[in-house]
């Protein structure tokens, strides 16, 4: 009796401190499907959401036989491997800043600038993209466009069309058939959606580069 007295004692005390530790760590990533859906009616009014609203999906960490090692992220030489689960945490994570207006070197919820914006998201991950899009146009591996996926980064040239420059970038969100959605810091919107089916974008458009593998930690362990 004495000894299953002290082991509830133990189970609601381990109880407690898990409840006061974890739940405050997991509310930011608990992100209200409708202030979410109210955000994006609000700034893009007609236009899609290129994933499915839900609550945000939690980090977890991967199975021990999984593709990765040992945790969720795996640094490799050109890329950063990440269970494919964590996919929908960066976008619905970006999304949160949706109508976040554009500030020429911003790096903060006052305003971003495009490198800006895909920099602080994909840090909140552990990865770490440079500060400039041209440089973040050097770093992971070229894609085809057609074979783009959400997370990879989608480059443009910036107002200069007559350099075959970079001087804007996105995060893909939607692979349609070769029409990609992405979301990126406009000057004209903040952050926002658009697609390559936009005039100004198509012509602009210089390619795709995947710094994130997402591996999915089910196939490796049916193997």
């Amino acid at each position: 009796m004495k000894i299953r007295f002290l082991n509830t004692i133990r189970g609601s005390f381990i109880l407690r401190i898990f409840l006061i530790l974890c739940i405050p760590l997991a509310m930011p990533l608990t992100l209200s499907a409708q202030i979410l859906n109210d955000s994006i009616h609000k700034h893009h009014k007609g236009m899609p959401l290129p994933f499915s609203i839900q609550e945000s999906p939690k980090l977890v960490e991967a199975p021990v036989d999984s593709c990765l090692e040992d945790d969720v992220i795996v640094l490799t030489d050109s890329l950063v491997v990440i269970e494919s689960n964590l996919t929908d945490s960066l976008l619905h994570y970006a999304a949160r800043y949706l109508g976040i207006r554009y500030r020429y070197g911003g790096t903060s919820t006052s305003g971003f600038d495009c490198s800006g914006f895909t920099r602080h998201v994909f840090k909140q991950f552990g990865i770490e993209l440079s500060r400039s899009s041209f440089d973040q146009g050097q770093q992971g591996v070229s894609i085809n466009k057609e074979l783009a996926r959400p997370g990879d980064l989608i480059f443009f040239k910036g107002r200069n069309t007559k350099h075959n420059r970079i001087g804007h970038v996105g995060i893909v969100t939607e692979n349609n058939n070769g029409t990609l959605t992405f979301i990126h810091a406009s000057r004209s919107k903040g952050i926002s959606f658009q697609t390559t089916e936009n005039a100004y974008y198509r012509s602009r458009y210089i390619g795709i580069r995947r710094v994130v593998e997402f591996c999915d930690p089910t196939l490796s362990m049916a193997e």
